[in-house]
């Protein structure tokens, strides 16, 4: 996908009737592009491409809550001298990634983060899956979804056409599947569903002033357990080595019994989920370091 910044920018504004003007490139990916415009009175994000439909569902329905997100301000679809992806405009949001802070500020926004996630249990649904889909009538179940998981990843780990430098401990993650699958077997009916971001990270959270402004970039949301979501900030958290945060992120998540264990199960999940995810993109330095963590966690089991 190749979407061309100036072309983006003379559409966006002749949708919006206004001229915009250029400031900055903040991503370009293989799937999306955003960029941050102004309009002569404020700051506007334009992202672009083949994920922001999700967006899209998801902010409509975060608009409707008082949740720390970006406004929603116009949507296109764009034709096909644009390869028929998508285009959102959103309000900027101020602030700084909260990944940037010095840990003990961190490990306070993380508190937050943790509260506005909890919000996200308003928006529920009665099946699991990526919002599109569940849009169109094509959600499964939960347990299913996880297994879903589950199966890509093993199966990007075990490619043979995606061969890399990388080593893989293939005992560790056989070990490690095995487990999953067991647990899944036995896994309860009736979880609650509602909206997950499904990429918390701290370079997703903005922070201005000791605040957290917003969680940004909604693309991969799904509907699923939150505590599925927490458990990806833990990871995240895990990866730095953010003992600090990590600390008041096990004071503040899963009181019962039962929720620390799906939540234990879900991190297994997620850190063979990104090993499959760094192997694709043969990121050695991530994967190496989930790879370590997949092994402590799977310690803890025994």
């Amino acid at each position: 996908m190749i979407l061309e910044t100036n072309s983006l920018i003379s559409r966006t504004g002749v949708c919006l009737g206004r001229e915009l003007i250029f400031q900055q490139e903040n991503k370009v990916g293989e799937r999306n592009i955003v960029i941050t415009v102004n309009d002569g009175q404020k700051d506007l994000i334009i992202k672009a491409g083949l994920d922001v439909e999700t967006d899209f569902i998801a902010l409509k329905l975060l608009n409707k809550l008082d949740i720390a997100a970006p406004r929603l301000e116009y949507f296109l679809r764009l034709g096909e001298d644009f390869g028929n992806c998508n285009l959102i405009i959103m309000a900027k949001l101020r602030g700084v990634m909260a990944r940037s802070l010095p840990q003990p500020e961190r490990a306070m926004i993380v508190s937050q983060i943790i509260d506005e996630l909890e919000k996200l249990r308003l928006i529920g649904s009665d099946v699991a899956g990526p919002l599109n889909l569940v849009e169109r009538d094509l959600g499964t179940s939960w347990k299913k979804y996880l297994e879903l998981i589950l199966e890509e990843s093993i199966n990007e780990l075990s490619s043979v056409a995606n061969a890399t430098s990388l080593r893989v401990n293939n005992d560790l993650i056989s070990e490690a599947q095995k487990f999953v699958r067991a647990k899944l077997s036995m896994f309860p009916d009736g979880i609650s569903l509602s909206l997950l971001h499904n990429d918390i990270n701290l370079a997703n959270c903005l922070v201005s002033d000791g605040k957290l402004e917003g969680i940004v970039d909604w693309s991969d949301a799904v509907y699923g357990d939150y505590l599925f979501d927490l458990s990806r900030l833990r990871m995240n958290l895990a990866q730095s080595k953010d003992s600090l945060s990590l600390e008041i992120y096990e004071h503040k998540v899963g009181k019962s019994d039962n929720e620390r264990e799906r939540e234990s199960l879900y991190y297994i999940i997620r850190l063979i989920e990104y090993l499959g995810i760094y192997k694709k993109y043969d990121n050695i330095l991530w994967f190496e370091r989930n790879q370590e963590l997949l092994s402590e966690a799977m310690r803890e089991q025994i």
